[in-house]
Order: structure tokens, then sequence, then C-alpha cells
């Protein structure tokens, strides 16, 4: 193939947001394997509760709503900084202001962590004492795993912003890493309700 046939691609933009980019359909794929891991969790925990005539089982208290409820609302919070961080991820013109916002973001992470580490203590039951222990430990243990990765995963993306210039593949990697925050914190408004209320309500 000669120079004059070649297509120049030069001047094609380094990342692309949305469905055009290899990255934003990684991420969607896997919160599609994640939900589907939680939808199983969800399962076993309505499951395990057909067969109890208690639930919590008889002599296990209802967990209590504080620290819980300060968790939920913690992250719901977060979605603000996420939400400008992904802003300016997008638009790219005060990169500044987006690095500020995720470690806003990073901040927010680390409250959620510390009300998540009181929030055990307010279940008033072991993993390993009943099967309603056991399941509530997990689905919230699971979900305090996702909180760390993505936490720690955005602290790389600050100090890698911090020692680079940044470009628009950078801004894509922001974008991604705040769609899949959003998929944490909406995954947790379904289990919150799951595990304090529903027993309260049925």
């Amino acid at each position: 193939m000669n120079s004059q046939s070649a297509i120049d691609v030069s001047a094609l933009p380094q990342g692309e947001f949305g469905h055009r980019a290899t990255l934003w359909w990684g991420i969607t794929l896997m919160i599609m394997i994640e939900s589907a891991m939680f939808g199983t969790l969800a399962a076993a925990y309505f499951y395990l509760r057909l067969n109890f005539a208690e639930w919590p089982p008889h002599g296990t208290p209802l967990p209590d709503l504080g620290f819980p409820t300060l968790t939920l609302v913690l992250l719901l919070v977060s979605i603000f900084p996420i939400y400008l961080t992904d802003v300016y991820a997008r638009s790219g013109d005060n990169d500044r202001a987006m690095v500020l916002w995720m470690w806003v973001g990073i901040v927010m992470g680390g409250l959620i962590l510390g009300s998540r580490w009181f929030e055990f203590d307010s279940l008033h039951t072991r993993w390993d004492e009943n099967a309603y222990g056991s399941i509530v430990w997990f689905i919230i243990g699971v979900h305090t795993g996702h909180i760390l990765a993505s936490t720690i995963e955005t602290l790389v993306l600050a100090i890698v912003l911090l020692r680079h210039p940044i470009d628009r593949k950078h801004r894509l990697d922001v974008h991604v890493d705040g769609v899949y925050w959003y998929f944490v914190v909406a995954s947790w408004v379904f289990f919150y309700v799951v595990i304090y209320w529903s027993p309260r309500w049925l």
C-alpha cells in the first residue's frame, strides 16, 4: 500500500464517551455481571427468609437504623461530587476542578467506609450465628468490597492525574469510574430497603 492510499487517522480523538468507547462497554458488561451477582444474593436472602417463621429468627433483634441510614445518606450525597467530576471530565474545560471533585469523592468514600464499619455492629448478630446473620453479613460485606475497590480505583486515578498531563483518554477513565460509582450507590439503595425495612414491614 502506498502512502497516498493510506487513511490519515491522526485527527481522530483519543477516546470517545458513551457507547462508542470500548471502555464504556467493558464497564457496562461488568455492571451487568455484578447485577446478576447481587440478584443472586437477593434471591438467597428471600429464599432463606421463607424457611423461617420469624425474620430475623426468634431471639435475634431487628438491626438498628442509625449507622445504616447514615451510610445510605453518605452514599447518596457522594453522587454530587462524582457527578461534578463527570461533568468536568466530559467538558474538558476545567481539569483542576475535575481533580478537586475527585478528591472530595475519595474523602466521601472514606467516610462511607467508616460508617459501614459501625453498621456491622448495628446488626446485633454474628455472621456465623444463624442463616440470617450469614446472608446479611455476606451481602453487606460484598457491597463493602465494592465501595473499597471503587474508592481505591478513584484514588489511584486521581494520583495519576496529578502526575501526568490530562488528555481525553484520562477523562474517559474518570467518566467510567463515575458510572461504576453510580451502580455501587444504586445497588445499596435496594439492599438497604431489603435488609433494614422489609423485616419491619412484612
